[in-house]
Order: C-alpha cells, then sequence, then structure tokens
C-alpha cells in the first residue's frame, strides 16, 4: 500500500510539473482568437446583410416599391404565410428604420397608428421585413433603375417644347411617371 502511494505521489508530481501556467493561457489564448474570429464573422455578416438593404435603399424601383408598402395598412396587419421566409434580420430592419422613415415618411404616421393598438411593435415590423423580402425578391439581382432617357421622351419633349408647352411637358412626363408607377406596383404584386 505504501508502494502505491509512492507511485501515486511520483505520477501527481509529474503530472504538476507538465501543468504549467503557460499551457492554461495558451489555452486561453485560442479561446480568445475563436471568440474574436465568430464576433468577426458575425459581423461581417451583418454588415452583407445591411449592405443590401442600403443596395435595396439606392435602388429607384425598390423605393417605389418600399414606398408603396405604407400605403395599405393590410400590409401590415396580416398575419404571414406559415412558409415565409423573411431573409432579412428584423433587428437589422430596426436599426435602419431611421432611413425607412426618411424614405416613406408615411411609415412612421402608420407605425404610430397602429402600435399598440392594432398589433404590436415586433409583429409590425415583422411584416415590414416579409414586405422587404418580397421587394427584394421581386427585384433579385436587377441592376438600379436611373430614370434613362429614352429615345421616345426625348422626342416627345422636343415636340411640346417646341410648341412652348412647359405644362405640357410636366402632364407627359407625369403621364410617364404615373403609368410607371402603375407597372411597378402590378409587377410587384403579381407574383404573390
Amino acid at each position: 500500500m505504501f508502494g502505491m502511494a509512492i507511485k501515486a505521489s511520483t505520477k501527481i508530481q509529474e503530472e504538476a510539473k507538465n501543468f504549467t501556467p503557460l499551457k492554461i493561457i495558451g489555452n486561453f489564448e485560442k479561446e480568445r482568437q475563436k471568440f474574436i474570429d465568430e464576433l468577426e464573422s458575425e459581423k461581417r455578416t451583418k454588415m452583407e446583410d445591411s449592405s443590401q438593404l442600403c443596395l435595396l435603399l439606392d435602388n429607384l424601383e425598390a423605393k417605389r416599391h418600399i414606398i408603396s408598402i405604407s400605403s395599405d395598412t393590410k400590409n401590415f396587419t396580416e398575419d404571414l404565410p406559415i412558409s415565409s421566409d423573411i431573409g432579412i434580420e428584423i433587428e437589422e430592419i430596426k436599426t435602419n428604420a431611421k432611413e425607412f422613415f426618411k424614405l416613406d415618411p408615411r411609415l412612421e404616421d402608420v407605425r404610430f397608428e397602429l402600435v399598440p393598438k392594432r398589433i404590436t411593435e415586433a409583429k409590425f415590423w415583422q411584416n415590414y421585413a416579409y414586405k422587404l423580402s418580397l421587394v427584394k425578391k421581386v427585384l433579385g439581382d436587377k441592376p438600379p433603375v436611373v430614370e434613362p432617357k429614352t429615345a421616345l421622351n426625348t422626342q416627345e419633349e422636343a415636340k411640346t417644347s417646341a410648341i412652348d408647352g412647359k405644362e405640357q411637358v410636366k402632364e407627359s412626363t407625369t403621364n410617364l411617371e404615373q403609368e410607371e408607377d402603375d407597372s411597378l406596383e402590378k409587377d410587384l404584386f403579381e407574383d404573390f
């Protein structure tokens, strides 16, 4: 029995020699670096998602669709489809809410009207995120629309300016914009 105690004692002494604070510090550094890498990865993912939202806000066609969301309160009060995949983080939308309020002043009014009287804050942003994801899906990878001057627009403007019709030019461009807005709304909600 005494021999066993000596063996155990020597084994413990050997382990104590191998167990140095450097190993603990080394393990701590590895864990710390792993944690930092995870945080950076999450940060990159969030930045990519927010850059997608920024691209959405930079796209003229997307802006029109986003503004049309607040025109109907049903967009915020109806339940989402069961199989809905939002694809956009709700927290991210909340952090960018000021940008959306700047883009669409009616959104703030609708929010004030609905929250908390008819729906919760979370449901409001969840429904808004869902509608934004639909806009994103409809637009897909289309390049941003930059109001190009077409030959038809240029010819029409030349004719009306030759007749001295500033009001006619305004009227024709307003009609074109209205037709374009109508077609954009049809395109947006056709897929759903």
